[in-house]
């Protein structure tokens, strides 16, 4: 991925870590670096740059906090969850939650639940019990993001029961 280097070339003028600078986040990163390291990660998870599996794996959890173009990062991480290795798809699940888009919550829920929708997106008859666990956890984070009262956080408790029992 080398994002450090792409990063470091990249000449946006000065900031500072307070935000205080129009378009920069309180990271130092300008509106228009965050687009384009965010284009660069969605290049990664949608196959069109060559990635190890580790890269893959780094590329699921920072392109989920960096949230840029939030619909196309929710399509490229569900694509993950039809990986081969079973940390990528649990790591894609987690991202999903990361990522702290509401309509990351049918897809969290139905791999939390093993439901039909999840068999679909993962292209399986049954969700594994890891994947299910990340994916509880990561409706615990979207749920957070939401608020303390949210629905979300309530269904991700029920489906962490559930898990429990079933084990």
């Amino acid at each position: 991925l080398d994002l450090r280097a792409h990063v470091e070339r990249t000449v946006d003028g000065p900031t500072t870590g307070d935000g205080d600078q129009r378009g920069v986040d309180p990271r130092g990163l300008t509106t228009e670096l965050r687009a384009r390291v965010a284009e660069h990660l969605l290049a990664v998870l949608e196959g069109k740059i060559a990635a190890s599996s580790s890269e893959v794996d780094a590329a699921l959890l920072a392109a989920a906090k960096l949230g840029e173009e939030r619909s196309r990062t929710r399509e490229a991480l569900q694509a993950h969850l039809r990986a081969g290795a079973q940390s990528t798809r649990e790591l894609a699940a987690l991202s999903l939650g990361l990522l702290g888009d509401p309509g990351c919550a049918p897809p969290l829920l139905a791999l939390a639940r093993d439901l039909p929708l999840a068999h679909a997106l993962c292209g399986s008859r049954s969700i594994d019990a890891r994947t299910r666990a990340f994916a509880i956890y990561g409706l615990g984070l979207l749920g957070r993001r939401q608020g303390a009262g949210s629905v979300t956080l309530g269904l991700a408790r029920e489906a962490l029961v559930e898990l429990a029992q079933q084990q």
